[in-house]
């Protein structure tokens, strides 16, 4: 998926989703100047980030 589909998807803005893949925090495809994310690799992404019980940040 698209940067901003990726965005949607998660509900966050297109700037956390390129800062992550600028980061390598984010698996992803380049073509030349396009960025494609897998769902598989976005909702690992999520996952890892997820904050449960009394965690907060």
């Amino acid at each position: 998926m698209r940067i901003n589909d990726a965005a949607n998807y998660l509900s966050i803005s297109e700037v956390s989703i390129r800062r992550a893949v600028q980061h390598g925090y984010l698996p992803h495809v380049r073509f030349g100047r396009s960025v494609r994310i897998a769902l598989t690799d976005l909702d690992a992404f999520a996952t890892a980030h997820r904050v449960t019980g009394g965690e907060s940040r």
